[in-house]
């Protein structure tokens, strides 16, 4: 493992670079899927379901929904770069 300050360096610019490629694809999705999902549930089932305690539907719903949300993405970001280095790149031997 090469910690000097030029290997660092080379893999700070290597990660800015495919940020910088990829920066719709991280970005988009993790905005735009809570939103569809309180669309799509807190207004689309919400229409079906009186207010909880005073409560709208959509703003009763709207807390758990970005809340499992943020847990999925970083467990997709964590997990999946693993088993990819470990299954299809041998990164790491069983």
């Amino acid at each position: 493992m090469d910690l000097s300050p030029r290997g660092v360096l080379a893999l700070v610019h290597r990660n800015t670079d495919v940020y910088l490629k990829t920066w719709k694809t991280n970005f988009l999705p993790p905005l735009l899927e809570p939103l569809l999902y309180v669309l799509a549930l807190g207004y689309g089932v919400g229409a079906f379901i009186d207010e909880l305690e005073g409560v709208s539907y959509a703003r009763f719903i709207a807390p758990g929904i970005l809340a499992i949300t943020m847990m999925q993405s970083a467990f997709f970001e964590t997990t999946y770069g693993s088993y990819i280095r470990m299954w299809f790149q041998k990164t790491w031997t069983r």
